[in-house]
């Protein structure tokens, strides 16, 4: 091998620009969705028989449910009404205790991304039981066509009620502190507030051109409650306080680290290491063919 072979062989390898991970180009591609848009068995696990509501799915089956999507690491979020806007908590996956492991705090627990990553890293926030339970009494908001009709009429109208039995367009609902968000429209949930009022100007409008209202049922009977205010300087009935960040644990923060790296495998250090030197054994291959076929030529 010459002295250029050799140099070329001994180079340092080029080094890629380091790897900005974002859950809104997760969710942004639609093959990665679970359900396609198809959203009617998701939403219709919220629904609430307000004349009967023990026949809904009780809250422990949702959670194992949810549980489940999370251990075969599909994408999802969650939607919790919080300082009066929806936020999206993502990737919602529980730890479970395995078999002969001794117990852990953590056992049990569900826990999300408290919206999108920051520099390749999440804030990990731990979705309560309470969450999933019913709002205590059913609601009396107003209809999805009134509620249309009055936000275009005033554009600075942010709530609506209360209400008052016998008020004309209304309807009568209930539902669960927690909603799912249909994976086509997280990134919206990602990019800022969702207030009530932007919800049924912006997002509603793009369910009805999708033809998915029908299936989101439970997310629109959500933020209509969200929308209506039970009295003056009173919160909706479904504003929760936000989820809050576990004590620090490591094994909770390798368990966090793994599933982003599952989404986005470039950020595998190993992987991409590996990845890495497989290059260098080929470089080192191809130039000492070329260096031996110089060798040959020049016999």
């Amino acid at each position: 091998m010459n002295v250029q072979n050799a140099q070329a062989a001994a180079a340092p390898l080029p080094v890629s620009a380091q790897t900005i991970a974002k859950f809104s180009d997760l969710f942004s591609d639609a093959n990665k969705d679970p359900l396609q848009g198809l959203y009617h068995v998701l939403f219709a696990s919220f629904d609430i028989d307000i004349n009967n509501a023990q026949n809904g799915v009780p809250p422990a089956s949702l959670r194992d449910f949810i549980a489940a999507a999370g251990a075969q690491n599909l994408p999802s979020a969650l939607g919790l009404f919080s300082n009066g806007a929806l936020r999206p908590y993502v990737c919602p996956a529980r730890v479970d205790r395995a078999l002969g492991a001794p117990a852990s705090p953590l056992d049990g627990k569900l826990y999300a991304f408290d919206n999108d990553l920051h520099r390749n890293h999440g804030h990990t926030v731990e979705i309560s039981n309470h969450y999933f339970n019913l709002v205590p009494n059913t609601v009396l908001v107003s209809t999805v066509p009134n509620i249309l009709a009055q936000l275009a009429a005033d554009p600075l109208l942010m709530a609506l009620g209360p209400h008052a039995a016998g008020d004309a367009n209304t309807e009568v609902v209930r539902s669960r502190y927690v909603i799912p968000i249909p994976f086509k429209y997280v990134n919206i949930f990602l990019a800022s507030d969702i207030t009530p009022r932007r919800f049924f100007m912006e997002v509603y409008p793009l369910m009805v051109t999708d033809n998915i209202e029908q299936d989101c049922q439970s997310l629109i009977r959500f933020m209509q409650i969200a929308l209506t205010l039970p009295g003056p300087n009173l919160p909706s009935v479904i504003e929760v306080a936000a989820p809050t960040a576990p004590p620090r644990d490591t094994r909770l923060l390798d368990i966090r680290e793994a599933l982003i790296q599952h989404h986005f495998p470039a950020l595998n250090v190993s992987l991409v290491g590996l990845q890495q030197s497989q290059i260098a054994v080929q470089l080192g291959h191809l130039n000492q063919q070329m260096a031996q076929t110089r060798t040959d030529n020049q016999a």
